[in-house]
């Protein structure tokens, strides 16, 4: 991400990495071929116990299960930025070089104090769900954790491991456990829990590792892990405690862990949608309230601008992302809302706890899978409004972004139609991309920007407004709520064969998220 992706184009890099994947195979056969040993007795040893074969396993998957682990509290919770996965992946890469080059590295004495430390700090980041740490800080301490943590696991395996005639049993079954600990993360959990809590379960996992490693050592180490094993079981039971509190409901698919909260304002109810940590859409139930769009999607916001000018004429309006469907708000009779939603739970929450699609008078129709691969099969006509709503946290879907697949949102609008971009990004400033290639097509595009409304229950908003209707864009209300998007030096067009999120992050200065 930092020096082959801004410079190489996604077909290249698959053919370069499969020919090298072709080159590796080959010199590994080489190598096995021209560097046989001698045959020569290899002197017996017992085959290893049970019990040594499950420590091998439980070691291997605690290092496997931390690194998954962090990596989505990074990835999903810390920074939505997608190639931040890469740094945990080297440390945990690194400590088994480290580990197995040499038993001269790993001095269980200095790991154990640091990894009580790295403990404590990775419980503290995360027990209450309510606040979180700057990522100058965050980034850190469970970079330091997954460092410490994997350090132990994978010392204890080199301190474990038997004579050469047991090496094979050895590393197939490090492997197995290594596999064990990524489908509990990645399989098993998504099943078990309803939110994402494999980060704490594991930190208390690893204690109770250590816990074992350490039993013969004293009562002094026995108190200490023990402690530590039920602080960190504690910290669980506080992430549990805190998604339930206040949720209505909690689900979890393979697009993540979603949950509708209930609070209370000015004596009526407000529900808001949340996946994972990121609001996707909210509903105020006060008497002659509930069809006010909120959160991203007020009345003066970009969408609503666009939205607010059709309102004289039936119009017809194409929804990339639908959240809790609060953009329904907008419709009126003869209107035609059309959203497109990749997960089924946010169509069956939009549509149970939230009525913006019930009570809109507007006909609405849901249509489930990709946006992009769903407008690409339709033939319906053009829409007045065309809206992707799909960049405001976790993973960037970038193909939604790219040169293709605007000239496809094109084709679909109106001859005064309008493209609205929801670029409110908290560590990727998406609005350079999206003007330059408005620009390349011959379209226009402003940034309206909202702040952050309390009474109306409105977050802070940006919105790239793309069209070719100039008359739109003179309006006074328009022509004073919006701006030019400034031109990002360097800045190479996204396409489906290249795109470069390194160059979009924003400056550490102006990231969010200080407890």
């Amino acid at each position: 991400p930092f020096w082959i992706e801004p410079r190489v184009a996604t077909r290249t890099q698959d053919w370069w990495w499969s020919g090298g994947f072709v080159a590796f195979a080959i010199l590994c056969a080489a190598a096995a071929w021209t560097q046989r040993p001698e045959t020569r007795e290899v002197a017996t040893e017992a085959a290893p116990a049970m019990g040594r074969r499950l420590a091998w396993i439980a070691l291997a998957a605690g290092g496997s299960a931390m690194l998954l682990a962090i990596t989505n509290q990074l990835t999903e919770n810390v920074a939505a930025v997608p190639f931040l996965w890469i740094l945990p992946l080297a440390l945990y890469l690194a400590t088994f070089i480290l580990c197995f080059e040499g038993r001269r590295f790993y001095q269980r004495g200095p790991v154990l104090r640091l990894m009580a430390v790295a403990l404590g700090s990775a419980g503290y980041a995360i027990y209450d769900i309510q606040v979180s740490e700057a990522i100058l800080v965050a980034g850190p301490v469970f970079l330091g954790t997954l460092f410490v943590c994997c350090f132990f696991c994978h010392g204890e395996l080199s301190r474990l491991t038997p004579e050469a005639g047991n090496l094979t049993a050895f590393y197939i079954t490090i492997a197995l456990g290594g596999a064990l600990g990524a489908v509990f993360v990645g399989l098993v959990a998504p099943a078990v829990f309803s939110g994402v809590y494999e980060l704490p379960f594991t930190l208390a996992y690893v204690a109770g590792l250590a816990l074992w490693a350490t039993w013969r050592d004293g009562w002094s180490q026995r108190m200490l892990w023990t402690v530590a094993a039920a602080a960190m079981a504690l910290v669980f039971a506080m992430q549990v405690n805190g998604y339930r509190k206040g949720s209505t409901i909690q689900m979890r698919s393979f697009y993540g862990a979603l949950r509708v909260v209930r609070t209370t304002r000015l004596g009526a109810e407000v529900r808001t949608l949340f996946h994972g940590t990121v609001q996707h859409g909210s509903q105020y139930f006060a008497q002659g309230q509930r069809m006010v769009p909120t959160s991203y999607y007020g009345l003066n916001s970009g969408v609503g601008l666009a939205l607010r000018s059709f309102e004289g004429a039936p119009k017809r309006v194409g929804v990339i992302g639908l959240g809790a469907g609060t953009l329904a708000a907008f419709g009126r009779s003869g209107d035609d809302f059309h959203f497109y939603e990749i997960n089924p739970q946010v169509w069956a929450l939009a549509g149970s706890y939230f009525s913006y699609l019930r009570e809109t008078r507007a006909r609405t129709e849901v249509t489930l899978g990709d946006g992009r691969l769903a407008l690409e099969g339709e033939r319906a006509p053009a829409f007045d409004v065309l809206v992707v709503d799909a960049f405001s946290g976790d993973a960037i879907p970038v193909h939604l972004l790219t040169r293709e697949a605007f000239a496809l949102y094109f084709r679909h609008l109106t001859a005064k139609g309008i493209l609205a971009v929801h670029v409110s990004n908290q560590y990727l400033d998406l609005a350079p991309v999206a003007g330059q290639l408005a620009a390349l097509d011959g379209w226009r595009a402003v940034l309206v920007h909202t702040p952050k409304e309390d009474d109306r229950l409105e977050s802070a908003a940006d919105w790239v407004l793309i069209t070719r209707d100039e008359e739109f864009l003179q309006t006074p209300e328009v022509a004073l709520a919006s701006r030019e998007i400034p031109e990002k030096t360097g800045l190479r067009p996204w396409t489906d064969d290249y795109n470069n999120l390194f160059e979009v992050l924003r400056p550490v200065l102006r990231m969010e998220g200080k407890r």
